[in-house]
C-alpha cells in the first residue's frame, strides 16, 4: 500500500508540473506600450517592418574631419525581431521563468520567456523584469536610432535609463546616445542627455565620448563636469570635493571666472585642431547590438591630451589649495563649513580585483613606451590601480603595494624626461 501510495503522490506532482498550452502569437492577444508601439521589430506577419535578407541601410557620420561608415549586418538577424510564428506559452509567472542568458534573441527564447517578455513590452519601465528583458528590448532601439524614428528611440532609451539602473545597461546605452547624438549632429539631444544625467547611477558612461561631444559640439564644461571627471584628468587627491562639495564648487567657478571671464570652459580653446589630429585614436563598438555594425570604429582619445589634462589638473590643484586656505581662515573665525563625507558603511565591501582593468593598463603603457608625457599618465593610473586594492586579501597585499611602489619609481626615475619633453612640447 505503501508503494502505490508513494506512486500516486508522485503521478500528482507531475501532473501539477505538466507545462501550459504553447501558442503561437497571431493566437494571443498582447498590448505594446504606447512609447513603443511604433518602434518594435516585427520579422512577419502583416507588420512586419525587418528583412534579414539585405543590408537595410549604410550610414556615415563624422567626428573631427574623419568620416565612418556604418552599414546593418548580412549575416545576423536583428536580435530583437519579434517572430510571430514561434511558439508561445499561454500563461506564465514572471518569478517561475528562468533568466535570460547574455547577448539574448528573441528567437533563441524558450516559450516561458518569450511570453515573459512579450508581457514585459506592456511596461518597459517596470524594473522587476530580468535585465535581460531590458536588452532585448534595448538593441533594437539601438537600430531605431540611425533611422527616421531617431527621437522616439533616443526619448524611450532615457527614460528607460530612469528605472532601469545595471552598471552594464547604464554604460552601454550612455555611450549608444552620445554616439548617435554625435552621428546624427543633434547638440539639443545631447544637452538633453546631459541634463537628465542627473543621478549618480546615470554616469556610467565613457568619460572620453562625453569629452568628444563637448569637443564636437562646442559645448561648454562648467564647474560641475570638470569635477566630475577629475580622476580622468589625473587629480586624485578628493578630500575636499568629497568634504565640502558645496566650498569646492563655488572657488573652483570663481578661479574659472577670474581665468576664462565666463562660468565656463570649451575644450575647443584649449585643444586646437592640429593637436586634435594628432590624438591616438582606439578602436570602439558603437553599439551592444552586434548585428548592426559589422565592425569597430576609431575613436580619437581625448582623454590621453596632455594639454586638456593639465589644464584642468591645475585647475583642480588651485582650487585644493585655496579651498585649503580658506579653510584654515574660516576655523579661526569659527565659521568653517560643516564636513558633508558620508560616514563609511560598518558593512565590509567585497572589491574583486579587476583583471580586466589590469590587462588593459598593461597594454596602455606599451603603446606609451615612446611617449613620455603619456607614459607618465599611465604610470599614475597603475599606481591608483594597485593602492586601491591594498586590503583586498591579506595574502595578496604585499603584492599590489610592491606592484603600486614598482610603478612609482618607474614614474620617478622618468621625472627629469619628462620634465625636457614638456618643456619641448610647450613651444609647439
Amino acid at each position: 500500500m505503501k508503494i502505490l501510495n508513494f506512486f500516486k503522490r508522485k503521478a500528482k506532482k507531475l501532473s501539477a508540473k505538466t507545462p501550459q498550452k504553447e501558442n503561437q502569437l497571431s493566437e494571443i492577444n498582447f498590448t505594446l506600450h504606447n512609447d513603443i508601439k511604433d518602434i518594435i521589430w516585427i520579422k512577419n506577419g502583416p507588420k512586419k517592418n525587418f528583412n534579414s535578407d539585405k543590408v537595410n541601410k549604410i550610414t556615415e557620420f563624422e567626428i573631427g574631419g574623419i568620416r565612418y561608415t556604418i552599414k546593418t549586418s548580412v549575416e545576423t538577424s536583428e536580435p530583437s525581431a519579434i517572430d510571430i510564428e514561434l511558439p508561445i506559452t499561454k500563461d506564465v509567472i514572471q518569478s517561475d521563468v528562468s533568466k535570460l542568458p547574455y547577448y539574448p534573441a528573441y528567437s533563441s527564447l524558450s516559450p516561458d520567456q518569450r511570453s515573459n517578455y512579450l508581457h514585459y513590452l506592456s511596461n518597459p519601465y517596470n524594473s522587476s523584469y530580468d535585465i535581460g528583458y531590458v536588452f532585448l528590448l534595448y538593441y533594437g532601439l539601438e537600430r531605431f536610432l540611425l533611422g527616421d524614428k531617431y527621437e522616439e528611440a533616443f526619448h524611450v532609451i532615457n527614460k528607460l535609463r530612469e528605472v532601469h539602473k545595471n552598471e552594464s545597461f547604464q554604460y552601454y546605452s550612455g555611450n549608444a546616445l552620445i554616439l548617435s547624438c554625435i552621428y546624427k549632429q543633434r547638440p539639443d539631444m545631447m544637452t538633453r542627455f546631459i541634463e537628465s544625467s542627473n543621478k549618480e547611477y546615470k554616469l556610467k558612461f565613457s568619460d572620453n565620448l562625453f569629452l568628444l561631444s563637448a569637443y564636437s559640439f562646442r559645448l561648454p564644461l562648467n564647474s560641475t563636469d570638470i569635477i566630475r571627471l577629475s580622476k580622468t584628468f589625473e587629480f586624485t587627491n578628493k578630500r575636499y570635493i568629497s568634504k565640502y562639495p558645496e566650498l569646492f564648487n563655488k572657488t573652483l567657478l570663481n578661479i574659472i571666472e577670474k581665468r576664462y571671464d565666463r562660468n565656463s570652459i570649451l575644450l575647443n580653446d584649449i585643444l586646437k585642431k592640429k593637436d586634435y589630429d594628432k590624438l591616438r585614436t582606439e578602436e570602439m563598438r558603437m553599439f551592444a547590438n552586434v548585428s548592426i555594425s559589422e565592425k569597430e570604429i576609431n575613436i580619437p582619445l581625448l582623454t590621453e591630451s596632455f594639454i586638456i589634462k593639465k589644464t584642468f589638473y591645475d585647475l583642480l590643484y588651485e582650487t585644493h589649495e585655496t579651498v585649503k586656505v580658506e579653510l584654515a581662515d574660516l576655523r579661526k573665525e569659527g565659521k568653517a563649513p560643516k564636513d558633508e563625507k558620508k560616514k563609511k558603511s560598518k558593512k565590509n565591501t567585497i572589491l574583486t580585483f579587476d583583471k580586466v582593468e589590469e590587462s588593459e593598463l598593461l597594454n596602455e603603457l606599451n603603446n606609451t613606451r615612446n611617449n613620455i608625457i603619456d607614459r607618465h599618465f599611465t604610470y599614475i593610473k597603475l599606481q591608483n590601480f594597485y593602492y586601491k586594492y591594498r586590503g583586498l586579501d591579506s595574502n595578496l597585499d604585499s603584492t599590489y603595494i610592491d606592484e603600486c611602489i614598482r610603478y612609482c619609481k618607474e614614474d620617478i626615475k622618468s621625472l627629469n624626461d619628462l620634465q625636457k619633453a614638456y618643456v619641448n612640447y610647450e613651444p609647439e
